[in-house]
């Protein structure tokens, strides 16, 4: 069982029944694969970083299903918020963007990652201080915003105007944020070249058949719950699971997982290939070469 983690050892040693396979499988699983590391590196430094008036930031992007969820949970989990004597401290907030979103709704948004309060009734100027204050009392460090790409849907005036206030809580509040959205992230920033350049852009990209991808195989092997290895590396399964899906990693995780639920009902001591016609699954849209 040398292919597998230590801690995945540790629970075949205890030779779980169907069931406990099944639940084990289930359990949501950090995977620790090149890309993902080094951003979720990068995000913990933005949250370290010391405070100044221009802090940098990020903007991620990434097509649906591809680990940013994943991540977001991640950072969210290394940057607990902290209750002690001296109040509370929430150095991480996330929040998702909704359509048609507005200034009035954008700030409510972030007040809610912070309060757990759905809406604050107030004039804008009032809710700006609010966020403000509350930002700064909590020592809020990052901001992450998710389906940012929904701001392209804007007119640009409006969109002008949620960016510039991102400014404005960046320097007042010395707050980074760490944006996620899809391929429109370049066109949402053209229209602010000054909130532009304090953002550092980077890609989740779809997965291809590469040295990374054969890492990315062998490091989900060594979490799934069978004694014998799967050789999941192989080429021809390699290319077979990769063919099946759509280069991304929570359809790939989905396809194996299928497997591995199969394997585990029918006694098998690892993942054969051979049951995939066998799979409910059907990729989002065709894989493309």
């Amino acid at each position: 069982m040398q292919h597998l983690t230590k801690a995945t050892q540790e629970f075949l040693s205890q030779k779980p029944d169907k069931n406990q396979l099944l639940m084990y499988l289930d359990e949501d699983v950090w995977i620790n694969y090149d890309i993902s590391v080094n951003l979720l590196n990068e995000i913990l430094a933005l949250a370290d970083a010391k405070r100044k008036h221009r802090m940098m930031s990020m903007a991620i992007a990434a097509p649906p299903n591809n680990g940013k969820t994943s991540l977001i949970k991640e950072v969210c989990k290394a940057k607990k918020k902290i209750i002690n004597p001296s109040g509370i401290v929430c150095p991480v907030i996330s929040a998702e963007l909704t359509s048609n979103v507005d200034l009035r709704t954008f700030l409510n948004l972030i007040n809610k990652a912070i309060n757990g309060a759905v809406h604050y009734p107030q004039k804008l100027d009032s809710l700006r201080d609010h966020v403000l204050d509350c930002l700064l009392r909590y020592q809020v460090k990052l901001i992450i915003i998710d389906e940012v790409q929904l701001l392209a849907n804007l007119t640009t005036k409006r969109l002008r105007m949620i960016l510039d206030e991102m400014k404005t809580i960046s320097n007042i509040a010395q707050v980074s944020f760490v944006v996620f959205g899809s391929d429109e992230l370049d066109v949402i920033f053209s229209y602010h070249p000054h909130i532009r350049s304090r953002f550092v852009l980077r890609n989740l990209p779809e997965w291809q058949y590469n040295e990374a991808y054969l890492r990315l195989l062998a490091t989900i092997e060594s979490e799934l719950p069978f004694s014998e290895s799967s050789n999941l590396t192989k080429k021809e399964t390699a290319l077979l699971i990769l063919e099946k899906t759509n280069g991304t990693i929570g359809e790939i995780l989905s396809v194996l997982k299928e497997l591995a639920t199969i394997a585990i009902h029918e006694g098998k001591n690892c993942i054969d290939v051979l049951d995939i016609p066998k799979l409910n699954f059907q990729t989002a849209k065709p894989h493309l070469n």
